[in-house]
């Protein structure tokens, strides 16, 4: 099964709130609500996305994606995954 079956599967059985809990987002990042939002920019994040997996992204999420497609040829040490630093963005 790819991402966006098994995403479909758990909304077909009531399963949503374990479909929450399935994120592997290497750079989670604390929203003013004290909550974790995936990143957009690590490879578990670009693979969701591009499988066609939205659900779990929160808009600015996929802003940090499209940014990320856009600009990291050129700039690539803003985007250096190994010093990720999340200071870049502003806090939500």
């Amino acid at each position: 099964m790819h991402k966006k079956d098994v995403w479909q599967w758990y909304s077909e059985h009531g399963y949503i709130d374990v479909r929450s809990k399935t994120n592997s987002c290497q750079y989670p990042i604390v929203n003013s609500a004290g909550e974790n939002e995936l990143c957009g920019m690590c490879n578990p994040c670009i693979t969701l996305i591009r499988g066609g997996v939205l659900e779990p992204f929160t808009q600015s999420g996929l802003e940090r994606y499209r940014d990320y497609e856009e600009n990291h040829e050129k700039e690539p040490e803003r985007f250096q995954m190994k010093n990720f630093n999340l200071c870049t963005y502003p806090q939500i």
